[in-house]
């Protein structure tokens, strides 16, 4: 296949043993037909003219979710080692450049980057505009061992909301728990750059990211930006050693309080 993987990000048979329970108590409230989350982030930037392609193939399987036992969610996470162009994305960061940088070591690509680029659950990368390519590596994901993973949202003031996820068992061994906000219909037009004239409306963007701390707690202050397409936060539970993402969930924020 023309996706990638280290030997070192195949999930143990020790994490599908620790899981196991986990799973099977799952199993017992949720129906058969409950779908495995799997989680796609695409590295992207508007200064790429590559990269509307792959957000729009992102966001089509994520409205569409058309893979069979599969719930998708996608992270759009601007970089930003394009700005030194002629055009600023206004949603790159550092340290998202950063995380893609760290993958590109871990998954054996001798720390090369690229956009648009798609890491699935922490296991694959592919080019994020191949159809093809990134279903395969969602359905080879989707078939890894998964946690069911939970959190709550509480408002807690104006436009301010704490999250508190349901840490894993101990046995799963030592693993990070990212919270991120993500706003949709973000309409940005581009005057300069590989996308000079386009009018980009996009999804799924990373506005905000923060790790929970030991208790699982995280608070979100949403931005002083129109809330567009609305907002979601999704939660997932990576494993530090390896970078597999081992459970997934999503909410939808409301700002009408």
């Amino acid at each position: 296949m023309s996706f990638r993987s280290s030997p070192a990000r195949v999930v143990s048979w020790i994490l599908r043993a620790v899981l196991v329970t986990t799973t099977a108590a799952a199993a017992a409230a949720t129906p058969t037909s409950a779908r495995v989350p799997v989680l796609v982030e695409l590295f992207t930037s508007q200064s790429c003219s590559s990269c509307p392609p792959a957000e729009a193939l992102t966001q089509q399987l994520y409205r569409e979710q058309p893979i069979d036992g599969v719930e998708l969610l996608v992270l759009a996470e601007h970089v930003d080692y394009w700005n030194h162009l002629s055009w600023h994305d206004p949603y790159s960061s550092a340290e998202r450049t950063e995380r893609q940088r760290r993958y590109a070591r871990q998954l054996g690509n001798g720390g090369r980057v690229y956009t648009p680029q798609a890491v699935v659950d922490g296991r694959f990368d592919v080019i994020g505009s191949q159809r093809d390519d990134l279903i395969a590596a969602i359905q080879q994901a989707a078939r890894a061992a998964h946690a069911p993973l939970r959190f709550d949202v509480q408002p807690s003031g104006h436009r301010r909301w704490q999250i508190r996820v349901t840490p894993l068992p101990p046995a799963a061994g030592a693993i990070d728990y990212a919270v991120a906000l993500v706003q949709d219909g973000v309409i940005t037009s581009i005057p300069r750059g590989e996308n000079a004239g386009a009018r980009l409306v996009e999804d799924s963007v990373v506005l905000q990211w923060i790790e929970a701390d030991e208790r699982g707690l995280a608070d979100l202050q949403l931005p002083a930006l129109p809330d567009a397409g609305g907002w979601r936060v999704i939660v997932f539970a990576q494993r530090r050693d390896i970078g597999a993402v081992i459970g997934s969930a999503q909410q939808r924020l409301s700002t009408s309080r």
